[in-house]
């Protein structure tokens, strides 16, 4: 199948009966019991493996073929199940066996695309199996088989065991391939009463993923087989921001502002008495308040002036000039000089390991 995105919904859609290859399982589970003579022993405790097996009954002596679909095996054990019998001459256990034999064919598949990333959207429960295809086992003279194909690349990721060395006291578990693994419950309990999680759901999936990304591979590759571009329905959703304006928050700030105007307004309440034209230029303010470096303008001076006024002068940041009077206190009295922004010439630069305070 070829997968295309609508672009007026890049962000996610989901499509229903995207048809592709993929398989329909038939699965049975059954106990299987153990029993070994008291003593050094080895037993299974773990087996997973994938083989061929054949569904149609006709003759294979010419071609050495058949019709072949895949069977998925996988024994375990569940519980700490083992035990000793009641004259004490041999150890049993329980082991389940679950196996599932899988049908090629056409599957529908729901899919969701979200971007350039294309995923199975549902369960296999929701798959739905539409058309079966028969598939040949691979031929003793020669030639390719596509579920050989899928049986060799499941045995190559599924195969794993786990041993049980039985010596009495010294016992051990040797475990091999990733399931047995993956699938250990109690890694913590004695090497026989150790167990395992059913790993056929995994190996369902993960062969069910693959079958899926080899439908997509295949007709990217040959966009001439059929059904290779599909037009299924869609659903599509977009990601878009919405602003909702909540009222009660509004009034609240709305509320806030107008106290906070009101409350500035009340500092500047009868300012037509000042008897002249005034700003809340920041300037004027210093200049209300006698700066020291506005100092030398007229205590009258309009307000819309004060910038040309300071514009002239040059400032300089550095010692202040003791010229005597009240300044000169500092260095009569052995005080430590003052750093300050003045005019130009009532500062000088500081002096190298100069002592200076507020």
């Amino acid at each position: 199948m070829i997968i295309t995105a609508n672009e007026e919904f890049s962000k996610h859609q989901v499509a229903n009966q995207n048809q592709g290859f993929g398989f329909k399982a038939n699965c049975s589970i059954e106990n299987i019991t153990w029993s070994y003579p008291l003593g050094g022993f080895a037993v299974t405790m773990f087996d997973t493996s994938v083989d061929l097996y054949r569904i149609d009954d006709s003759d294979i002596m010419e071609t050495r073929t058949y019709v072949a679909g895949i069977q998925l095996n996988a024994t375990f054990s569940d519980g700490p199940d083992s035990f000793m019998d009641s004259d004490g001459e041999e150890i049993r256990g329980r082991l389940t066996s679950h196996v599932c034999t899988l049908q090629a064919g056409i599957v529908a598949y729901k899919v969701t695309v979200n971007g350039a990333t294309v995923s199975l959207l549902s369960n296999r429960s929701e798959d739905e199996f539409l058309t079966p295809i028969t598939l040949r086992s691979p031929s003793t003279r020669g030639g390719y088989s596509t579920i050989g194909g899928f049986q060799y690349a499941g045995d190559v990721l599924f195969s794993s065991t786990a041993t049980l060395n039985f010596g009495g006291a010294v016992s051990s578990m040797v475990l091999e391939g990733s399931l047995a693994n993956q699938h250990l419950a109690n890694s913590s309990a004695s090497e026989y009463d150790q167990s395992f999680t059913d790993p056929m759901p995994v190996m369902l999936d993960a062969l069910r993923d693959i079958a899926f990304r080899a439908s997509v591979r295949a007709a990217k590759d040959n966009g001439s087989l059929p059904d290779a571009a599909q037009e299924v329905p869609y659903t599509g959703t977009d990601e878009r921001t919405v602003y909702v304006t909540d009222r009660r928050y509004l009034a609240t700030a709305a509320v806030i502002s107008l106290v906070s105007v009101a409350a500035v307004a009340a500092t500047l309440w009868g300012w037509w008495e000042l008897g002249r034209e005034v700003s809340a230029s920041p300037l004027e303010i210093a200049k209300a308040f006698n700066a020291p470096l506005l100092d030398g303008m007229g205590s009258n001076v309009p307000w819309n002036k004060i910038p040309k006024q300071v514009a002239r002068e040059k400032i300089q940041y550095g010692e202040r000039v003791e010229r005597g009077g009240r300044r000169s206190s500092f260095r009569d009295l052995g005080r430590p000089g003052q750093l300050i922004f003045e005019r130009d010439g009532d500062v000088k630069k500081p002096t190298v390991g100069g002592l200076y305070g507020e």
